[in-house]
């Protein structure tokens, strides 16, 4: 399922006009969306909810956008990845999840997965199709892999890319990737490392919780059409990235 509108209608003397099918692009002489700015089409994808919108004093359109899943990408299928997979499942995310050890990457280590993928971190995240509704969890076994994995999706298009590790851990990577050009200061700024909010885990579980609240609370900022750390979100301070669990 691609972005798109599912329909528009107008209200005027008793009559309706259809609009756009679900996944096409509206153009300017399409009898509905034709009179509609394009940047109010565009807010009103962003905010995934369906708008009302006024055109004259006897004219009404109606338009709802049509949004897939949010898809979860976790690069490791250990006792993490795992856990996240099993939350992200109950929080309506698509499971695609990656590792290179098969004895991990299985349906019977990761029922909840939607898709396996047995394979280098770094070829198989390289393959992931680039959508705004990506959502990239790096929970590999060593620091090495986490690189790999991070190199693969740093500056792409997504939701969220959060990477777990200590502040030192994640100090050193960040280091590593703007000397050798590997990412930029904004690139980088962008990553969510440590990953997961800042609850006090210490359990695999309580770290999968952690990692899936922060999920959470970047998903309904996106769909509020308003950045993650506005007032309104919900969260209170010292939730943003950097203050999450540093577990390996």
């Amino acid at each position: 399922v691609r972005r798109g509108f599912l329909a528009a209608g107008t209200a005027a003397a008793g009559g309706a006009e259809a609009g756009a099918e679900p996944g096409a692009e509206p153009g300017a002489d399409d009898p509905v969306f034709g009179a509609i700015a394009p940047a109010i089409l565009a807010k009103a994808l962003a905010g995934g909810r369906p708008r009302l919108i006024s055109r004259g004093s006897d004219r009404l359109i109606y338009i709802e956008p049509v949004l897939p899943l949010p898809r979860l990408i976790i690069a490791g299928a250990g006792h993490v990845g795992r856990a996240v997979a099993r939350l992200g499942k109950l929080l309506d995310f698509v499971i695609t999840v990656i590792d290179d050890r098969p004895e991990f990457a299985n349906a019977a280590n990761v029922p909840e997965a939607d898709e396996i993928v047995v394979a280098e971190f770094g070829p198989a995240l390289a393959g992931i199709e680039d959508t705004p509704d990506n959502y990239f969890i790096i929970v590999t076994r060593g620091h090495r892999k986490d690189a790999e994995a991070l190199r693969a999706v740093i500056g792409r298009e997504a939701a969220y890319i959060g990477m777990i590790g200590s502040p030192i851990k994640v100090g050193l990577m960040r280091q590593a990737f703007l000397e050798n050009g590997w990412a930029t200061e904004e690139q980088w700024a962008g990553i969510h490392s440590p990953i997961g909010l800042a609850i006090g885990s210490k359990t695999v579980e309580e770290i999968a919780v952690s990692i899936a609240a922060e999920l959470v609370k970047v998903r309904s900022g996106l769909k509020d059409g308003r950045e993650e750390d506005e007032e309104g979100t919900g969260t209170g301070p010292g939730t943003g990235p950097g203050t999450g669990t540093g577990a390996p």
